[in-house]
């Protein structure tokens, strides 16, 4: 592996902020302002399949398969290049911050994967999972800044939980049918799954155990599921381009089982402006957006308003082009947008309507 930069003071010219707007998000229209690309001092070589946002700084993660890990600082003029990292036998599928930005965590189609401390400034190969040496992919990775836990997904339905620290393994969860994704709640001590069954479950990782799972008739195929912040909200998305929006205050204890609680559902709201198969989906921070997209056609992308539900209209706008969206992820205090493509970029945006990043 290659570095232009790595050490303790990596995050010295960045920022904190931790302001936002106190006014109401409007439900009918959305000002959103395209910047220099948040990547544009060092476009990616391949898809870029990461952006994320740094939890506490200004900074921007990219990510892909020419398996260079990108850092940039955002402010939405120069978006200096900050570091990069190449893994010379890591085609990377996904990369996430991890012990509240402390470290990075790298994988891809391997049975190992990379930890980059950037606190130490040390690079670690991780040799897969202790006592899973026969899994062949560790690509299904999921990870929250405020979690001491990192999920991956089998080809079955078991999520195997690893620590984040000492990367170590911890248990598994299993599902009784083949999984499609998972989410973590924003204090990283729940994790929310679903599989091919169309079965949800909820999952207390403090007790490695199952609270809740109900049954959802509403999605054709899951694709994806992500959980709002706050909470109130969980999104299903569906290979049919469908994306059903869930209130969790209105759900309903139907029985209880040997696997925890069952609960009765509806959406409160689907959405059905995308017509090939989700991606996925992004909450804001504030839990007033939900960005979902697909990778099947280009300009593939909506905001929906939250707690109506309403897509707004007036966003792509009619001109853009966007490409084909393969990830997106919002600034923690949604000031930004970033929007990964297919041709190597990492688009930027500014959401006008909170004050900062």
């Amino acid at each position: 592996m290659d570095d232009d930069r790595i050490g303790s003071d990596m995050l010295k010219t960045t920022e904190s902020l931790i302001s936002k707007s106190t006014k109401m998000l409007e439900p009918t229209k959305i000002d959103v302002v395209q910047l220099h690309n948040g990547n544009k001092a060092a476009p990616s070589q391949s898809a870029v399949l990461n952006v994320e946002f740094h939890p506490t700084s200004s900074v921007l993660l990219t990510a892909g398969l020419d398996k260079t890990l990108r850092l940039f600082e955002v402010d939405g003029k120069d978006n200096q290049k900050i570091q990069s990292i190449f893994f010379k036998d890591l085609p990377i599928t996904t990369a996430h911050f991890i012990r509240g930005g402390k470290e990075v965590v790298a994988s891809g189609r391997r049975n190992w994967y990379y930890s980059v401390d950037v606190e130490k400034g040390s690079v670690a190969r991780i040799p897969g999972i202790p006592g899973h040496k026969t899994i062949k992919s560790l690509e299904h990775m999921h990870c929250n800044p405020n979690s001491d836990r990192i999920a991956f997904m089998d080809n079955g339905g078991q999520i195997h939980m690893v620590s984040s620290t000492t990367k170590q393994f911890i248990g598994t969860l299993s599902m009784n049918g083949p999984v499609r994704d998972v989410s973590f709640t924003s204090d990283g001590n729940y994790l929310w799954s679903t599989g091919l069954d169309n079965d949800v479950y909820q999952w207390d990782l403090r007790q490695n155990r199952c609270l809740s799972r109900w049954n959802d008739p509403a999605v054709f195929r899951p694709s994806c599921l992500e959980i709002s912040p706050d909470a109130s909200y969980y999104a299903s998305g569906d290979v049919s381009g469908t994306v059903n929006i869930y209130d969790t205050k209105s759900m309903k204890t139907k029985k209880n089982s040997d696997h925890g609680e069952f609960y009765s559902v509806k959406p409160f709201k689907m959405v059905d402006n995308l017509t090939t198969s989700i991606q996925g989906m992004r909450f804001n921070k504030t839990s007033e957006i939900l960005g979902i997209y697909s990778q099947k056609k280009t300009n593939q992308i909506k905001l929906v308003h939250l707690p109506t539900g309403s897509v707004f209209a007036n966003w792509p706008y009619l001109n853009s082009k966007m490409g084909y969206i393969q990830c997106m992820d919002f600034s923690p205090n949604s000031g930004f947008m970033a929007v990964g493509n297919d041709s190597g970029k990492a688009l930027l945006f500014r959401l006008s309507h909170y004050q900062n990043y």
